[in-house]
């Protein structure tokens, strides 16, 4: 089967053009779990100030499911990978990335911003007019590899699964189904 690429096509870095073939859980039209499709698919491309994370374990989250049946469709559209809590090694780094090195663990922070509206400018990245998720905003973490827009450092005695945790949407209570 060849890797899914979605209708935007070449619009996509690393789907449609570049970039080897890993692995992946995603979707390529809303629905239920039967959707999800667990096949090849184009590796992240890595850009100057990114990292590449070798994804260890990644949780379910609410947002998951709203992205699959469609409530809160993918912004960037068909085919998706979700998954926001994301813990995992570092395989590879941008040119311009700084204090990280090749094989450390990780907590991928999932929020980015553009760094360049107003809010951003003024250090209130979390209010940035172009404030995305990794896992909704863009591809996340059920595949074999994933591009980190943020990073923490992961508590190195703990087992990968029991990690998201400690990542900031870990930290969150949610209510538990009766």
């Amino acid at each position: 089967m060849a890797p899914a690429v979605g209708p935007q096509g070449p619009a996509r870095p690393g789907r449609a053009d570049g970039g080897a073939v890993l692995k992946a859980a995603f979707f390529k039209e809303h629905g239920g779990s039967e959707k999800i499709l667990y096949d090849e698919y184009r590796d992240p491309t890595l850009g100057p100030a990114d990292v590449l994370v070798r994804v260890k374990a990644c949780a379910l989250n609410q947002v998951d499911m709203l992205l699959l049946d469609g409530r809160f469709p993918p912004p960037e559209g068909l085919p998706h990978v979700n998954g926001c809590e994301v813990t995992g090694t570092i395989e590879a780094l941008g040119a311009g990335v700084k204090g990280w090195e090749r094989g450390q663990r990780v907590i991928i922070f999932p929020g980015f911003a553009c760094g360049s509206c107003e809010y951003c400018l003024r250090g209130e990245r979390t209010v940035c007019v172009r404030y995305g998720y990794l896992g909704a905003h863009k591809d996340g973490g059920y595949a074999e590899l994933v591009r980190a827009p943020a990073l923490r450092r992961s508590p190195s005695r703990r087992a990968p699964r029991c990690r998201w945790p400690c990542s900031p949407r870990g930290t969150r209570w949610w209510p538990r189904p009766r």
